[in-house]
């Protein structure tokens, strides 16, 4: 079982990496389109990438859900290379309730750049998003390691790579680069008039954002129909 579950979460990690290679590359040649989207070399988990080609394009007021969701791109490429390195760390562990419970985690103690500490960006929040606790080892031999659950961390990185690529999208359609010689018409393509405020979402809309746990004002804002 341990070992189906974790070739499924290796293909999302596969496919969340892509996206965030392809966007970047996209953005890059947006930026300056005489660049080859072939050469270019840009991706949305890179740190560099955000303090390099986005910082300097906008104000860092509008950057702030993008700087914290990048982090969970970053992890999806850490866990992805990890895999390509070896053999991902995934196994079952006890639990975090008291009895003889296990969950089928992935092992961060055995990655060096995602404990805590490290030069990652994380935040406790981003941890406790994951699902992430400290463990004793289901061998008699190992020691205390801190793992993250595997269902809670695809369902949080899943989640989060869908915010980041929309809390991106809206910097980018909203707001004109400022330091671009000539930048595709797609940058900034969506100017707010003043005193204009952004539309509440469809009902169908909400209901999945608050299946999606992505809804801030809870399950009292989704329609009747949908509850």
């Amino acid at each position: 079982m341990a070992e189906a579950v974790a070739e499924a979460f290796d293909r999302q990690l596969l496919y969340l990496s892509a996206a965030f290679d392809i966007y970047g590359r996209a953005y890059l040649t947006m930026i300056d389109p005489s660049i080859n989207r072939k050469n270019a070399r840009g991706s949305l988990d890179s740190r560099a990438f955000l303090d390099r080609d986005v910082r300097p394009q906008y104000d860092e007021s509008l950057l702030g859900d993008v700087a914290r969701l990048r982090v969970y791109a970053w992890l999806c490429k850490q866990l992805r290379n990890h895999i390509h390195d070896g053999i991902l760390a995934v196994d079952a562990h006890p639990g975090r309730s008291y009895g003889n419970t296990t969950n089928i985690a992935v092992n961060l103690g055995r990655i060096p750049e995602l404990i805590p500490g490290a030069d990652n960006d994380m935040t406790q929040d981003h941890y406790d998003s994951l699902g992430a606790w400290q463990t004793e080892s289901a061998s008699f031999f190992a020691g205390s390691s801190m793992v993250a659950d595997l269902a809670t961390t695809g369902f949080t990185l899943m989640r989060s790579a869908l915010e980041y690529v929309e809390a991106f999208t809206r910097v980018i359609v909203r707001n004109r680069p400022a330091n671009a010689a000539s930048p595709s018409n797609f940058l900034g393509c969506v100017q707010a008039q003043p005193g204009e405020v952004e539309p509440p979402p469809p009902d169908r809309a909400v209901f999945y954002q608050a299946l999606f746990g992505m809804h801030p004002e809870g399950p009292a804002a989704v329609s009747p129909r949908y509850a």
